[in-house]
């Protein structure tokens, strides 16, 4: 079921982020002016523009303030607030884009002026078995992996080059049915993330 974003804005309706097996990189929908700013890296991975700006544990719960904070670093929460969100950690042999909705998860920290910025990053696996993602309000990116080396590392090349440390959490997915958003995340909402 498809909600218009006016309608589900001004009723704040429950939005349904379903799975999407076999997702496809779709540059021309993703990097429209009208989603571009408007979505980060985790509503492109769950491929549903009207996440928006979703966060970290926000789905279905009020996310706490001081979630950007020392808290990236504890992994175990972290997968906690992913299980809150209706994700399940996938192994390395069930990455087929065919049979999941594919996501890999990451935390990081950058330091500015001697101050640690924390951050999350989500990428997804697309249907051609290549990665894909969205950093923060800029266009999405196609990753290739190279054959024959471990995905988990060389996604983590790809998030590390703009951190000073980073945390590979997972690879996860989004079930079926799906989950039910219950939070204010509509696109044109602000947040952090990504």
């Amino acid at each position: 079921m498809l909600v218009d974003p006016e309608i589900a804005r001004h009723f704040g309706a429950p939005i349904p982020v379903t799975p999407s097996i076999g997702m496809t990189f779709e540059p021309e929908l993703w990097n429209s002016n009208r989603l571009l700013e408007k979505t980060n890296c985790y509503a492109y991975a769950l491929d549903n523009p009207l996440v928006g700006m979703g966060q970290l544990g926000g789905l279905r719960e009020k996310v706490p303030a001081w979630i950007a904070t020392h808290t990236l670093r504890d992994i175990p929460y972290v997968r906690s607030l992913l299980e809150q969100d209706g994700l399940f950690p996938l192994t390395s042999d069930q990455l087929n884009p065919s049979e999941h909705h594919i996501i890999a998860v990451f935390t990081g920290i950058r330091y500015e002026f001697g101050e640690p910025w924390f951050d999350y990053h989500f990428m997804r696996k697309d249907c051609d078995q290549s990665w894909s993602h969205k950093p923060g309000t800029k266009q999405i990116e196609r990753i290739e992996i190279e054959p024959g080396s471990s995905e988990q590392e060389q996604l983590s090349a790809v998030y590390s080059q703009t951190k000073d440390e980073h945390y590979f959490i997972g690879f996860y997915e989004l079930p079926q049915p799906g989950v039910l958003a219950t939070r204010d995340m509509r696109v044109g909402n602000l947040s952090w993330g990504c």
